[in-house]
């Protein structure tokens, strides 16, 4: 199991459900990390204080991501030997004790696209690659579904020839 918080938002909207502050709000997403058993892993966003501080929630394992480069929850969790997803040098990286992949550019045309005309931003194109690199997803395999998504995403947003606009 892979419980996932990419960020925690103000509660706003939330009042008819008695959420008002942002203690009440971390209550309710704390629970995608209270769900977490220990062959678990909780993937968080490194960006976000609030989900950092989830790590001591987790039963199972954490995997810190960060859009970010030189991100300082990334360079601790990469001494504890946890694993990380980071972005540097236009690369998004998978990286566990000493070993670091590459497991994507984001040059590639692919990528770009999926990230201008599909709506992806960065810090979520590395908590997905985080989350199907925890579910044991190959790195190449992650590569195929992101290039295959960003060529159907620029196909939708693309008119056709001879389509009015």
């Amino acid at each position: 199991m892979v419980g996932v918080v990419t960020g925690v938002p103000e509660p706003l909207g939330l009042e008819v459900h008695d959420i008002r502050t942002p203690d009440q709000m971390r209550n309710v997403l704390r629970n995608q990390v209270d769900v977490v058993l220990p062959e678990g892993i909780a993937v968080l966003n490194a960006c976000d204080e609030v989900a950092v501080s989830f790590e001591e929630l987790s039963d199972g394992d954490v995997c810190f991501y960060s859009h970010e480069d030189n991100n300082p929850v990334i360079a601790t969790a990469r001494e504890k030997s946890q694993r990380v997803v980071f972005y540097r040098d236009k690369k998004i990286f998978f990286a566990h004790a000493a070993k670091e992949v590459s497991m994507l550019s984001t040059d590639a045309e692919p990528i770009q696209a999926l990230i201008h005309h599909g709506g992806i931003s960065l810090s979520t194109l590395c908590a997905a690659v985080a989350v199907a690199n925890c579910l044991d997803i190959s790195a190449d395999l992650i590569r195929a579904g992101l290039k295959s998504f960003s060529q159907k995403s620029a196909a939708v947003s693309t008119p056709t020839k001879g389509a009015s606009q």
